[in-house]
């Protein structure tokens, strides 16, 4: 199956189902990820053995700088992030469980001009900030939730997908509602009311019993 918005197709080489919150997924990574910090919510890492493929194979033919992957728990996590945002290198993190406080100046883009260029503060410290530099952070939880001062700061592509009663393919989609953020199951293709009416609760962060 391929899209028509997109060259992206579902074929056993990518490693990903065929289906449309894949699809919508993906679509919203080719388009918004030169503008956007992306998190992908994937608990089998099928969709990020994919993205570092595609971000290699742009790099490959000249269409992206350099890609690095770090964990989030690494030793050298805050050093490869340093490098990344000085000499804008494409940054994949794994292993995210939340947002570090740290990264917020980076996903708000609080940029401080600094002669002819700009930086930006990674901790106590203020870093040259190249501005090819892109950040996606991969978690494999499903129920992560996200800071509401942060949410509307990334590009949520979730592909936490399970089979629910009577066969339909349902997904977690994260969406802010009165309680903050949260993750809700929706049938596909997710109904938009349920990104505005979402209200958090233990009982939605828990994907039903197949």
């Amino acid at each position: 199956m391929c899209h028509p918005q997109t060259t992206w197709c579902a074929t056993p080489t990518t490693g990903l189902p065929g289906d449309d919150v894949t699809i919508e997924n993906i679509v919203m990574i080719t388009k918004a990820a030169t503008t956007r910090p992306v998190m992908l919510i994937d608990p089998v890492e099928t969709a990020s053995t994919w993205l570092v493929k595609h971000l290699q194979s742009l790099h490959t033919t000249g269409a992206a700088p350099p890609i690095e992957e770090v964990a989030g728990g690494d030793p050298r996590f805050l050093n490869t992030l340093e490098l990344a945002v000085r000499f804008g290198k494409w940054l994949v993190v794994h292993d995210v469980d939340g947002i570090e406080p740290l990264l917020v100046p980076l996903l708000r883009k609080e940029l401080v001009q600094n002669g002819g260029g700009w930086t930006v503060a990674l901790g106590d410290k203020m870093v040259d900030y190249h501005r090819q530099f892109r950040l996606f952070l991969v978690s494999r939880d499903s129920t992560l939730v996200l800071q509401p001062n942060v949410a509307p700061l990334l590009l949520v592509a979730n592909f936490a997908i399970t089979r629910y009663a009577g066969g339909l393919l349902c997904g977690w989609f994260s969406c802010i509602g009165e309680g903050g953020v949260c993750f809700a199951l929706t049938t596909c293709p997710p109904s938009p009311c349920c990104l505005l009416s979402c209200v958090h609760s233990p009982q939605m962060n828990t994907p039903p019993k197949k």
